[in-house]
């Protein structure tokens, strides 16, 4: 799921919805690709959260690719980096959903 710009309170109830829609026809792998993201708020946060839990309640998981420097800091700020894969490449996060 490639993001672009901002993952804010604009963009998470779309974002939740796109979530939904892939769970609910049985795509419980996630990768967001946050390459061409440059900012995430809170509500931007609760997104990866509560896709990981419905993923993983789904038999599923998600990886985080190749988030910007402000991005991953904000992941660590908030210890995210624990609980979400958060990887490099594509092979890395194919990898990281199917394990």
């Amino acid at each position: 799921m490639p993001l672009v710009g901002r993952l804010d309170a604009a963009q998470a109830p779309e974002i939740r919805k796109q979530i939904d829609d892939h769970l609910k026809e049985g795509r419980t792998r996630i990768i967001f690709d946050m390459r061409e993201v440059n900012f995430v708020d809170s509500s931007g946060l609760a997104v990866f959260v509560n896709a990981l839990r419905n993923a993983r309640e789904a038999g599923g998981d998600i990886a985080i690719l190749g988030p910007t420097t402000p991005v991953r800091s904000i992941l660590e700020l908030t210890r995210l980096h624990r609980i979400l894969s958060i990887v490099d490449t594509q092979e890395e996060a194919v990898s990281a959903v199917t394990h």
